[in-house]
């Protein structure tokens, strides 16, 4: 199904609007006396939060507009998998590096081990507390990839856009993000920050991107926006994530913004390929569960980014 152009873009404003304010109006309301912080009431609301950011709004632009699954671009068969998981490597191994240094330093290896999942494996948490956490991270995963699916799809049915071939994406908007990342990261080492979490998270990326390019022939140009949308709206979540232009840690934004904007370029040339479209879930698996701060929502994990 073919959307208009101006259907399309109002589409993508929405959606970006939700992920983008979705923070900031969470961070207002848990202000309020009462709110949950602990307990299965505490869950039940994070998890709330975790859909109407990522994909609440989506979801119903699609059933409005009325190509529901097609506006994912996730009604081809399931195939791509194996692709997804050889493309996720480098994101594994980055956490693994993580993991043994963590290990060696003295600090709680199962946190890394476990990534996300590590309070569903702590010994001395109850059932009610494992469901919990799995539930938290399965709802992200599926948040975030239908989240830039739906940007990405809608990003091409924007018919002015001139069309590029994938490569030309990868190597003038990802790779230079990264190459983004990497600069204010060395400046962020410069000031005090650990170093190596900025070489595994650059290097994971960069695997990532290479990959993609590689082992993934997408011959067929598409248009730019279906890259530059789904681009757009990460980079301003992590500009509104680090606290904004003039008041906010500009260096956080960028270094987590352009490894961000890496992920997210490799995932949209994925989800826009026939054969690998389902490829996006077994990456987007490996970006959330190991802490490397890769994901599109600007995720913080202390002492990492």
């Amino acid at each position: 199904m073919d959307l208009d152009h101006d259907d399309a873009k109002t589409d993508i404003v929405l959606a970006g609007a939700a992920a983008i304010f979705g923070g900031t109006i969470r961070g207002f309301v848990s202000q309020v006396p009462g709110y949950p912080r602990s307990g299965m009431a505490a869950v039940i609301v994070e998890v709330a939060w975790l859909i109407a950011v990522t994909a609440l709004v989506p979801l119903m632009l699609a059933r409005y507009r009325g190509d529901r699954w097609a506006a994912f671009g996730l009604t081809q068969p399931v195939r791509g998998i194996t692709v997804g998981i050889v493309v996720a490597a480098p994101i594994v191994a980055g956490g693994i590096v993580l993991g043994l240094a963590g290990s060696v330093a003295g600090a709680a290896a199962p946190a890394w081990w476990w990534g996300r999942l590590g309070g569903a494996v702590a010994v001395g948490n109850d059932l009610v507390t494992r469901i919990a956490v799995v539930t938290q991270f399965v709802t992200l995963v599926v948040g975030v990839t239908l989240l830039i699916a739906f940007l990405a799809t809608r990003g091409a049915s924007l018919q002015r856009s001139p069309q590029w071939a994938p490569v030309r994406m990868i190597r003038t908007i990802g790779l230079p993000a990264v190459g983004a990342a990497l600069v204010t990261g060395v400046i962020r080492v410069i000031v005090g920050w650990p170093l190596l979490p900025v070489i595994v998270q650059v290097a994971a990326v960069a695997g990532v991107l290479t990959l993609v390019d590689r082992r993934v022939r997408i011959a067929s140009p598409m248009p730019r926006s279906t890259v530059i949308a789904p681009v757009i709206i990460v980079g301003v979540l992590h500009l509104f994530a680090a606290g904004g232009l003039f008041r906010g840690d500009l260096l956080a934004a960028v270094h987590g913004g352009g490894l961000a904007i890496g992920v997210t370029v490799a995932t949209v040339l994925l989800a826009r390929t026939r054969a690998t479209a389902w490829a996006i879930v077994p990456l987007f698996v490996a970006v959330h569960f190991w802490p490397l701060c890769l994901s599109p929502l600007a995720i913080r994990v202390p002492g990492v980014c």
